[in-house]
């Protein structure tokens, strides 16, 4: 019977410790997933922004080679219109000089005609000419004027330092565009290969969830099977509500063999037996243990009881174990039951030995650290501070951990992707998480209220170091994480907040 119990208890064990492997492989597996999805991502919105870029940069392209082609037009233009300009000024110089040389010819004729016939119908004639001529005189001197304005005006017309800027700007677009061309197809193919690492771990992921589901099948049957074995082999001994105060002990009466006999067993004894002992404990070291009173409990069975079982509970001050010392918190042990038969039996069967049963699963009694209740983690989003608080012994030593989930959108209940537990939140690494800064406030002499506050960033990471993303959702928790002594730090066990009870809040930076 022991050696049955004792081999299934070993391939529960094997099969439990693969499935925790298991479990954690997925775990990371699911991580790698997510952070190939947020690399994914981020490249996304920067091949978008670059192609955008891109696409601005070469309509430019095209504005530029516009622009470059209109000041080499302008260019022959202007050149053109400087030297027809000067020709004109030079031109209409000479025949302002011309007309001026005319109208002092007839100025002098008109001199001589008003000396000698002034009044007459000649002179009349003559002045007539005369005024007409000087005005004419006065238009061509303008003319030669507007028309020397005009050639220095054509002239400073800056056209090479146009063309020139011209050509420059048209080059340094074209560099643009290139580099930005370059840039686009860098990232794309960044892109690329950030789908493809996607892909990897979608299939990676994929292997590691059928691998955890195959050996969360099989420590199940184990279990199944060593409960079945128990129950038939082992008076279905269990354990229940272990705390660091007690414990449940329950057990099945052994079963009458004769019909209408009064009770095989006339006591039943329980004993406290250290972990290390249990597979070399004998019959013979519980019936001393008897002798010694080095017993935790009693059981006197009832013919009456209609349960035909007993469950006790036992409390832990000043227990002993089978070798007389005081039990040990983080210590492990086994609980043995001893069937003391009557003297009738043993007459009846010719055999005076008792029953022991085999040992029970190991277990040990530890403080367990209280958790930060639900509905007291929330975010403050004025100041992006998360808040949280608790109720615990003062005295014990507490480090609050805080980590930051991200909640899977593509999921159907806005749940996690990945398994998250108090075991798998020890295994968080330092730097995806921040610790809580506390105040404590005494309550009584055992116990404190406990309020956590930690500043979110723009540096925050999620439980597997990716940077929180604007946007996105996640679930804050809490893992009360025991940072006493390494000598005593196994007489505690580490609490994680309720997922399930915890609001999730959207992350934003504060401007």
């Amino acid at each position: 019977m022991i050696d049955i119990l004792s081999t299934q208890e070993s391939e529960l064990a094997i099969q439990s410790s693969s499935n925790q492997a298991t479990q954690l492989a997925l775990y990371y597996a699911q991580g790698s997933k997510l952070n190939a999805e947020s690399k994914r991502d981020l490249t996304q919105v920067s091949y978008g922004s670059k192609e955008r870029l891109f696409n601005e940069a070469d309509s430019l392209k095209e504005l530029a080679s516009n622009i470059l082609t209109s000041a080499n037009q302008g260019k022959a233009l202007v050149e053109n219109a400087v030297s027809l300009s000067a020709t004109t000024a030079a031109n209409v110089q000479i025949a302002s000089n011309a007309i001026i040389k005319l109208a002092s010819d007839i100025g002098s004729v008109f001199s001589m005609v008003n000396a000698a016939d002034f009044g007459s119908e000649i002179y009349e004639m003559a002045d007539e000419c005369n005024a007409l001529i000087s005005k004419t005189a006065y238009l061509a001197e303008s003319a030669s004027q507007n028309s020397m304005e005009l050639a220095l005006l054509a002239a400073e017309v800056d056209i090479p330092t146009l063309n020139s800027t011209a050509e420059k700007t048209n080059v340094s677009i074209k560099d643009l565009v290139s580099v930005l061309n370059d840039q686009l197809a860098t990232v794309k193919e960044h892109l690329n290969s950030t789908c493809e690492a996607l892909k990897n771990t979608n299939a990676g992921e994929s292997q590691a969830n059928e691998t955890f589901k195959l050996t969360s099948v099989n420590r199940k049957a184990l279990e199944n099977s060593l409960i079945l074995a128990n129950e038939k082999l082992n008076l279905n001994l269990e354990l229940k509500n272990q705390s660091f105060k007690s414990f449940t002990v329950s057990f099945d009466y052994l079963k009458e063999p004769f019909e209408g006999g009064k009770g095989i067993v006339k006591n039943y004894y329980i004993l406290l037996v250290k972990n290390s002992d249990r597979l070399t404990f004998t019959i013979t070291d519980a019936e001393q243990a008897i002798l010694n009173q080095k017993v935790i409990g009693e059981v006197v069975p009832s013919e009456t009881d209609p349960q035909q079982s007993a469950s006790i509970t036992i409390n832990a001050k000043d227990l002993i174990d089978s070798d007389g010392d005081p039990i040990q918190l983080g210590q492990a042990y086994a609980i043995f039951v001893l069937a003391a038969y009557t003297s009738d039996y043993k007459r009846a069967i010719n055999n005076y030995n008792d029953y022991l049963s085999a040992p029970s699963q190991p277990f040990s009694l530890s403080h367990t650290l209280q958790h930060a209740e639900s509905e007291s983690i929330k975010l403050n989003k004025t100041t992006n501070t998360l808040n949280f608080g608790l109720i615990e012994n003062t005295d014990f030593k507490v480090e609050y951990r805080c980590m930051y989930l991200l909640i899977d959108s593509n999921g159907k209940d806005g749940s996690l992707s990945f398994p998250f537990s108090t075991s798998i939140a020890e295994q968080v690494n330092a730097g995806c998480y921040d610790v809580g800064h506390i105040v404590k406030k005494k309550l009584n002499e055992k116990e404190s209220s406990i309020v956590g506050t930690t500043q979110i960033t723009e540096t925050t990471t999620d439980n597997f170091g990716n940077p929180l993303i604007e946007g996105k959702t996640y679930l804050p928790v809490v893992l009360s994480f025991c940072s006493e002594k390494s000598t005593v730090v196994n007489q505690f066990t580490n609490s994680l907040s309720a997922l399930k009870l915890t609001a999730p809040f959207i992350f934003q930076t504060t401007k």
